[in-house]
């Protein structure tokens, strides 16, 4: 039988979806701020369009490495989207994320569409949310609204940590004694996880790219 080899395919180039959602919602201020002065003021497709693409970008965003300036910035876009967001209705909300069709989260003590429908009903489906934003961003059951209360969070936590802070997570997790993991890169870009508990390092193994082929390596073929 003969050896196998490894080649080098060619990588699939990677969409960027942050310099597309970026393009997009800068586009729709740059529009939107021609006819109004305040967020207050757009009319409900210009908003819709703000809110969508916001959220998209942020989610889109990469925080590795990131100055607290660049956290600041972020935190700064996370927050007018957000807010932005409470200006809608939840049924206008769910036009442009809708509620996950899965319905068998109280079998394992997850939030479900019926979850989401129940938090959605007791403020009003056609009520501005509002104040309700942080609660609903919590309660709805949509993978890039999740990601969105997610990414806001994590924002404040690496702002946390430059000033020597634990994560707001981490801070949860040590609290439920649940040992947490800090990621690092050496300047080879090596990664390791350190446990935060008994400060061991080991190093990240990650799986070889699809581009990496075996092939025969057959007599004579170097």
């Amino acid at each position: 039988m003969p050896a196998l080899r490894v080649i080098n395919g060619t990588p699939k180039p990677k969409f960027n979806y942050f310099r597309a959602y970026s393009r997009a919602f800068m586009s729709h201020i740059e529009s939107a701020f021609d006819k109004y002065e305040t967020i207050s003021e757009f009319d409900r497709e210009t908003l819709k369009k703000f809110v969508f693409t916001g959220i998209k970008m942020v989610n889109a965003t990469k925080r590795e490495n990131a100055t607290e300036e660049i956290l600041i910035h972020q935190f700064s876009i996370y927050e007018t989207v957000k807010a932005a967001s409470s200006l809608l209705t939840p049924n206008e909300l769910e036009t442009l994320f809708p509620i996950e069709k899965r319905y068998d989260g109280a079998s394992y003590g997850a939030k479900d569409y019926f979850y989401t429908k129940e938090a959605i009903k007791k403020m009003g489906e056609q009520k501005q949310i509002g104040e309700n934003i942080d609660d609903l961003l919590w309660d709805y059951r949509n993978r890039d609204i999740t990601e969105f209360a997610i990414n806001g969070m994590s924002i404040m936590s690496a702002i946390g940590r430059l000033h020597g802070k634990k994560g707001i997570m981490e801070s949860f997790l040590e609290e439920q004694g649940v040992t947490t993991y800090t990621l690092h890169k050496d300047e080879q870009g090596k990664e390791y996880l350190t446990n935060n508990d008994t400060g061991e390092t080991s190093a990240v193994k990650k799986p070889r790219p699809r581009y990496l082929k075996a092939v025969p390596n057959h007599k004579g073929v170097n």
